[in-house]
């Protein structure tokens, strides 16, 4: 009878176990930042709702690309306001172990309406789904990049993203004495395909298609199993003739298998 009674203890403290460890483990997170590329604006603010509840928000000055911010992985109600008023209203999934960039893009109109769209943005995303992206004839809009990526050794990842609404197609070039990288052409609001590139420092040079000029965006040094994400936006001031450029960085992150 002891012996019986030893083993119920036992097996009622391996439940207990079990149950603990299963309330204390947390819920799969994901991870965003947020790109505030809305010409003309001064400040932007993007907020994620959780069932009508505000989880997280961030303002951002205009050419502003935030750290990364941390959030449960679960779908967000999310709403984007510039310069106090409300854009964009749009429902957005994170996914477990998930990186992404939210980029906002666009020209606001005066007194436009929420989430407006042009004819064509709205049936190429009928057509396409979620991953169709148009310029929306320049007008405000979210895009969503995952940021999952895979480095050879000794090499880093390059991704231009072309955030001039109105300019020509684009091409980017990392320029040094050993090597030289270049995307191909590619038009407003997308990304170029990511490109390994060998590490050490370089020059970055944009070139807009039709043009003979070559134009300098200074220097950008590559390092080991980062991606690069290279976004051109126009100056607030001058707008096509001075593109500037904003530098992203996502590390490479441990398999989900290795952080539990």
């Amino acid at each position: 009878m002891t012996m019986i009674r030893n083993r119920k203890v036992v097996f009622i403290w391996m439940v207990v176990l079990v149950l603990s460890g299963c309330a204390l483990k947390e819920p799969g997170s994901a991870r965003f930042r947020v790109g505030q590329f809305l010409f003309s604006t001064q400040n932007a603010t993007i907020t994620f709702y959780d069932e009508k509840k505000e989880n997280k928000s961030l303002k951002l000055d205009y050419g502003q690309l935030s750290e990364y911010e941390t959030i449960a992985a679960k779908v967000y109600f999310i709403k984007v306001w510039a310069d106090g008023k409300l854009l964009m209203e749009k429902e957005l999934g994170m996914g477990r172990d998930g990186s992404y960039t939210l980029f906002l893009t666009g020209i606001p109109e005066k007194n436009q309406s929420v989430n407006k769209e042009s004819i064509l943005h709205t049936l190429h995303t009928i057509v396409e789904g979620s991953e169709g992206i148009t310029s929306n004839d320049y007008l405000p809009q979210l895009i969503v990049r995952n940021d999952f990526f895979t480095a050879e050794k000794n090499k880093g990842k390059l991704l231009a993203v072309h955030m001039m609404p109105g300019a020509m197609p684009l091409s980017l070039k990392l320029v040094n004495s050993d090597n030289k990288t270049e995307t191909k052409t590619f038009s407003y609001p997308k990304s170029s395909e990511a490109r390994d590139v060998s590490t050490g420092t370089y020059e970055v040079q944009l070139h807009f298609d039709g043009s003979p000029q070559t134009i300098s965006l200074g220097k950008l040094q590559v390092e080991n199993a980062i991606l690069y994400s290279l976004c051109i936006i126009p100056d607030p001031k001058q707008y096509l003739t001075n593109p500037k450029l904003v530098i992203g960085t996502t590390e490479k992150q441990a398999s989900p298998e290795l952080r539990e």
